[in-house]
């Protein structure tokens, strides 16, 4: 039995913006996913060596210029084994790189909108010539998720 479900897709492509090296997504996302219940875990292996921290890897000198005007599933439904309760959310948010190719951003809001209890606002920014990411995130509960 399946644990998670997607209804209709969107995806829209500005293909005009391809002639000038932009890739365009004007909508990408989808009108339902439902999450009934986690998948079932995986059987972890035996650690072959002490637990570290990864490197960070190099991040590139530019970016390819990329829009997404927006990004959003209308209907995210999570079932009671997934948070404890039954929950519907919606998505939305846009990301893109900035000119020329130095930097980007990402934009996600998330809130519940069975009961307006919850809500969670993120903000990420990338400047590559600073080797600075700024991260933004707001959240509010306001009693039973």
């Amino acid at each position: 039995m399946p644990w998670a479900a997607r209804a209709p897709s969107e995806f829209a492509l500005a293909p005009a913006a391809l002639l000038h090296a932009e890739v365009m997504i004007t909508d990408l996302g989808a009108r339902r996913v439902a999450i009934d219940r986690l998948p079932p875990p995986s059987p972890e292996p035996a650690p072959k060596e002490p637990f570290s921290l990864p490197s960070l890897p190099e991040l590139p000198r530019t970016l390819p210029s990329v829009t997404v005007a927006r990004m959003h599933v209308d209907a995210l439904e999570l079932g009671e084994p997934v948070l404890g309760q039954a929950a519907t959310f919606a998505l939305d948010g846009s990301a893109g790189t900035g000119s020329p190719g130095s930097s980007a951003e990402l934009r996600l809001g998330l809130r519940r909108t069975d009961a307006p209890t919850a809500e969670l606002n993120v903000a990420a920014g990338l400047d590559l010539a600073a080797d600075s990411l700024h991260l933004s995130v707001q959240g509010q509960e306001t009693g039973g998720l």
